[in-house]
């Protein structure tokens, strides 16, 4: 009933503006930064949290009424066809794609078929739309080519239409960058942590353009927007600091927090790692590849889960101090209860519900404080 109302909806006349966000990662980022975007200048509607599935699409779309400038769909890819029944039902005007990778690898296989499906909310805009693309990721920017609307690039890409440069992100500052829109250049200091947010940047700048909102108001919220929980979202707990990236750790999107970790700046960096996901192969190589890569930049590893004693080889033995594993994650918070000082960083990468890792924000040399209201 509620599907059929939507769809009722979305195909009456109205000046409501649809615009539709799909990636492989930074969707709702990207959301929730255009959301703070158009609502300096407007009213509209957004999907909550990081829901992206057909029914929280059709309550968006029923709660947006004809006063609202605009609505926010976030669209998720789950597997081939999967986005059909969200672009049928929001029939978004404009179109956003940030990035391709291979999350939900046993659904796809490979980047191609991710962006197939991610192709779809380009190839169904309509004539006097517009889709925006990045540029520096050739599957998206191929996009270009299948859609009748018109098209924004944005990207470090010389060709982009909204460009950046001199991106930095060096712990304990912010990520900052020059945006770069004709012949203008405008300065930004953000309050995100990592480099890897500038393709949800740029794709909510890009829509706050076309959606007509002045350029010092967009780097006004570009500036105020804070981390999302879980998505490299610090805490700082008595002197010790805990970046949250949590939310979900797919194994081609790990190179993002080793980036950050190998330019942070701290007394002591410490890496904990649970549960990966979305990779071919032997799970025992990926742990390995990690814990390997993750020693270069940090003083501490942990992983910790069932697949944690993958770090070490069958049979083998740890000989390496900076290397740990625990299988229970009380066993780990334990350990860091006396393990953690003043000055460290830790930085926290796994797989949100299923390793709970926000249990490991503990106090240093203290039991675990109520801080889930921080949160």
């Amino acid at each position: 009933m509620a599907g059929n109302l939507a769809l009722a909806y979305r195909r009456s006349p109205r000046r409501t503006t649809f615009i539709g966000i799909t990636g492989s990662a930074g969707k709702s980022t990207a959301k929730e930064l255009l959301y703070k975007v158009l609502s300096s200048t407007y009213r509209g509607t957004r999907t909550s949290g990081s829901a992206n599935r057909l029914g929280q699409v059709v309550q968006t779309i029923s709660r947006t009424h004809p006063l609202h400038r605009f609505s926010i769909i976030e669209m998720g890819a789950s597997g081939p066809d999967s986005l059909d029944q969200l672009i049928r039902y929001s029939r978004p005007n404009i179109g956003i794609v940030l990035t391709v990778g291979l999350d939900h690898f046993k659904a796809f296989r490979n980047k191609d078929a991710v962006a197939r499906e991610k192709a779809k909310l380009v190839q169904t805009l309509p004539p006097d739309g517009c889709a925006i693309l990045n540029a520096d990721d050739p599957l998206v920017a191929d996009m270009a080519k299948h859609t009748r609307a018109r098209v924004i690039k944005f990207g470090e890409h010389p060709e982009a239409d909204i460009r950046y440069r001199n991106a930095v992100s060096q712990w304990p500052d912010r990520l900052s960058f020059d945006l770069i829109i004709n012949s203008d250049e405008y300065p930004v200091i953000t309050q995100l942590c990592g480099t890897h947010w500038m393709p949800s940047i740029l794709g909510a700048v890009g829509a706050g353009i076309v959606m007509d909102i002045p350029i010092e108001k967009i780097v006004t919220a570009v500036e105020e927007f804070g981390p999302m929980r879980g998505r490299m979202s610090p805490l700082a707990i008595n002197g010790t600091t805990f970046i949250r990236d949590d939310w979900k750790a797919p194994y081609w999107s790990i190179n993002h927090t080793m980036e950050f970790m190998k330019t942070a700046k701290a007394d002591r960096k410490i890496f904990i790692c649970g549960t990966l996901s979305d990779y071919p192969g032997a799970a025992s190589r990926k742990y390995r590849v990690v814990a390997g890569n993750a020693m270069k930049f940090a003083d501490l590893v942990i992983f910790i889960g069932p697949n944690a004693p993958f770090v070490i080889k069958k049979g083998g033995q740890s000989t390496n101090p900076g290397l740990k594993y625990f299988t229970s994650i009380t066993d780990a918070r334990s350990y860091l209860s006396s393990e953690l000082k003043s000055g460290d960083l830790v930085i926290l990468k796994g797989s949100g519900r299923t390793d709970k890792l926000e249990k490991l924000i503990v106090k240093p040399t203290e039991t675990q404080p109520d801080f889930h209201a921080a949160l």
